[in-house]
This record gives C-alpha cells, sequence and structure tokens, in this order.
C-alpha cells in the first residue's frame, strides 16, 4: 500500500524495498514447505494453460540478470530456433522449476557464467497431425560442481550441499516430483570445480498464439474511469488487517467500501445494503464464508451479488468445495492488489484508469535494462574515467552530472545508471564500466 502512494524518498523507498523483499523471501520459504506437503499428501494437480514460452524464458532471464550482474557472472539465454512460440502445459509449475534451478546455479557460481539453452524436437514424424514436442531446457554454470556420490542425493528433500547458506533445501526435491508430475525427466551432470548441468525434459503441445489469453494490464491501477456506478464492495474476514488492505486499497479509488467481521455480520449487511460484491472469507467464528454464502446465493437478489471467496488455504481441491457452495470466484490469500483488480474487471466490468506507460526515452523498468559494458561504448574516454572515478568513491553528485553529457538518443542507458545511482549500486556500475588501456589508475 506504502508503494502505491506517492513517490517516498530515496531512503525510505530503500527500507520498504526490503521489507517487501524479505516478505517474498519468507513466502518462497514457507511456499517451498507447502509445495512439498502437499506432494507427499498427493493433493498437487496439473494446471495446464497456453502460453508463450520465449516470453516465460525471457521473464525468468530479466528476474535473474541483475542478481548475475552484481556476482559479476555473465547470464545467457540461448533459445533454439526449434523452440515453438507458444506451447500447452503447466506454466506455473515449469516457472518454479526454472527458478528453483536458476537460484542453485546462482548460490554455488562465483565465476564465469551461467547459461539457459532451450529447444524443442517433434514427438512424431508428423507435426502437422500431433502437435506433441519435447521440450529440451539445461540451465549450465561454471560454479563449483557437485561430488558424483552427492548427484542423486541433491534431490532429497532437505538437502543442502553447503548447510551454511540460505533456503530449505527443498528446491530440487520440489523441481524434480514437479518434473515428474509433468510427465518429464529432470537429470544433472557435473565435474568438481568446473560446473554442473541440469537437463529438463518435458512433453509440450504447440499451439497458435491466438489460443493464448490476452495477459491482465500490468501497470499501477490510479483510479476508476468516468461514467461508472460508484460499486459498493463488502469485505467480510475475521483479521483486521486483511480487511484493512481491501478497505485501504479501493476506499481511495472511488468505491464504498465495508466491513465484517464474521458470516453473519456479512448477511445483515448484504439484506440492508446490498453490495455489488463480496469478498468473502472462508473460516471465520459464529458464521463461516460456506454457510453465509449459501444463505446469500439461496435467495433471488443474492444471485446478483458476486461473491469472491479468500482463502488462506494451500489445497487446489478448496476451489471445488467453495464453487459448489455457491461463489462465484476463488482467491488465495496472500493476493496482490493487480489481482484484486483483475477480478473485479472480470466480475463486475469495471474500467480502470492506469498510470501512464513509458513513452521512448521514459522509464523502463531495471530487470528490463540489465547493464553491459558495450553500453558504455557511445562514451568518449575521458567521460569514462571521471564516471569510474565518481563511482569508485561513491559521490552520487559528480555521477548524476555526467550521466546529464549522455546524449538523448541514449536516453534508456541514462535512466538505468541513474536509478542504480539512487539505489547506491556503485560497484555493480564500477563492474560493468569497460577498462581502458590509457587508464592506469584504477
Amino acid at each position: 500500500l506504502m508503494n502505491r502512494q506517492t513517490t517516498p524518498q530515496t531512503t525510505d523507498q530503500e527500507y520498504l524495498n526490503i521489507i517487501s523483499h524479505s516478505a517474498d523471501h519468507l513466502l518462497d520459504l514457507i511456499n517451498d514447505v507447502l509445495d512439498l506437503s502437499k506432494l507427499d499428501a498427493e493433493r498437487t494437480i496439473l494446471n495446464p494453460s497456453n502460453f508463450d514460452i520465449e516470453s516465460l524464458l525471457q521473464e525468468i532471464y530479466n528476474m535473474f540478470c541483475l542478481r548475475a550482474q552484481s556476482k559479476g557472472l555473465i547470464l545467457n539465454l540461448v533459445p533454439d530456433g526449434s523452440l515453438p512460440q507458444c506451447i500447452h502445459a503447466d506454466q506455473k509449475k515449469l516457472r518454479q522449476i526454472l527458478i528453483n534451478l536458476l537460484g542453485n546455479a546462482m548460490k554455488f557460481t562465483a565465476t564465469g557464467s551461467i547459461t539457459i539453452r532451450a529447444k524443442a524436437e517433434a514427438e512424431t514424424e508428423n507435426p502437422q497431425t500431433d502437435s506433441t514436442h519435447r521440450l529440451h531446457l539445461e540451465i549450465e554454470d561454471t560454479g563449483i560442481g557437485i561430488p558424483a556420490q552427492q548427484l542423486t542425493a541433491i534431490f532429497d528433500a532437505f538437502t543442502q550441499l553447503q548447510p551454511n547458506l540460505e533456503g530449505t533445501g527443498l528446491g530440487l526435491a520440489i523441481s524434480q516430483r514437479f518434473t515428474t508430475l509433468m510427465g518429464g525427466t529432470l537429470t544433472a551432470q557435473s565435474v568438481m570445480g568446473e560446473g554442473t548441468k541440469f537437463s529438463l525434459s518435458l512433453p509440450v503441445k504447440e499451439v497458435f498464439a491466438v489460443d493464448i489469453p490476452e495477459t491482465a494490464e500490468s501497470r499501477r491501477v490510479v483510479g476508476v474511469a468516468a461514467n461508472q456506478p460508484t460499486y459498493r464492495i463488502l469485505v467480510v474476514d475475521d483479521r483486521w488487517d486483511n480487511r484493512q488492505f481491501l478497505l485501504k486499497l479501493l476506499s481511495p479509488l472511488g468505491f464504498d467500501v465495508r466491513e465484517a467481521e464474521n458470516g453473519q455480520w456479512a448477511v445483515a449487511l448484504w439484506q440492508e445494503w446490498q453490495p455489488h460484491l463480496i469478498w468473502m472469507d472462508m473460516r471465520m467464528p459464529v458464521m463461516d464464508g460456506y454457510e453465509a454464502t449459501q444463505y446469500i446465493k439461496a435467495h433471488l437478489a443474492g444471485q446478483a451479488t458476486v461473491i469472491i471467496a479468500f482463502t488462506a488455504s494451500v489445497f487446489e481441491d478448496e476451489r471445488e468445495i467453495v464453487l459448489a457452495k455457491g461463489c462465484d470466484d476463488f482467491v488465495r490469500k496472500p493476493v496482490s492488489a493487480n489481482v484484486i483488480f483483475e477480478k473485479l474487471t472480470q466480475h463486475l466490468g469495471i474500467e480502470f484508469i492506469y498510470e501512464e506507460r513509458p513513452t521512448t526515452g521514459e522509464s523502463v523498468p531495471s530487470a528490463l535494462l540489465p547493464l553491459h559494458p558495450s553500453d558504455f561504448a557511445v562514451m568518449p574516454p575521458e567521460w569514462l574515467t571521471q564516471f569510474r572515478q565518481a563511482a569508485t568513491i561513491a559521490n552520487p553528485g559528480p555521477l548524476h552530472a555526467l550521466i546529464k553529457e549522455i546524449p538523448g538518443e541514449q536516453a534508456p542507458f541514462a535512466q538505468r545508471l541513474s536509478q542504480m545511482v539512487d539505489c547506491f549500486e556503485f560497484e555493480l556500475i564500477s563492474q560493468c564500466i569497460p577498462a581502458l588501456e590509457t587508464d592506469d589508475r584504477f
């Protein structure tokens, strides 16, 4: 919520980012344990969908690019010409496997490179009548390597080659079991002191690009479009902090939002106020969300009220249960603001106003603009020397002054440098500046 407000001071923004990243890391650890628990209980199911495999690989590359640069590593993405643009598979599980493998490579590689290779081959001799392909992905690093006797053990739960490193030791175990669930194989090859290569092979189906659903708007919502009614939203949850998140998120945008701490209050407010949509927690005292939903949907007027289950349940079959009780949709906690807005658009047809997209030369998300020494080739040697000196002594003032000298047609490069200076990434800047033969001082 604080990140959605006007841009705070640089230091405050750093603190917010630390809070957010730390929470995301904690959530990742919790999800690892939950994923393993669901696999052990055989309650993990496949959720295949149509998606752009090239976009997924690029997204993951962007996610890890800055981490690689901060360690002085080269991250390569090498898609083969045989790779279909769009496939049908479980995107979420494939994404998690690749993140786990890349995170593992990043953790055990101090110098050199990490390479992502992707290719595909038709499963039959007549691909025109059978769209099944075998997707091959490789994550190869130049890290410390894995002892031969441990190449099998690394896929066991809670196994870590170096226990002093962060993590649960579940990433590879979950990746292998996800792979098996998807009908594929995951293997590892390694040479001590030279590096490791993980090979992932999965059966997928090629689909046409037109079969991929349009992605939801990713820009930040700043308001509701004109000439729309004032929508009444009821938030039902026994936890105050969960109610406050939705109240503080939606009220500033012009929604009429009320709250209830149990199903009994929710039913009373529904009868009196007739909200357009209810965010309904399912487990509450006095009257739970299941009973409240059944009561509301049993009435003719209740058919016009959208009820979205808002639950912390981790099991997929919970979705079927709440939909059978009368809920119109299902959202799992914790939830991002974008998902809230997507559901409001989907069920109420609300049109939102978004912040302006950057135009050419304006700010672009830093993850999409990884720095490379070649980016500095547009600047003369004298400028490079001064810029390296200012970065070495961590002096933002001269750095910003020098950035203003970058030609206008290189605005994205200048913007990225400014972002790095504002975030005090002086070490990373120094690593990216190419060495000059005539510069003996550094």
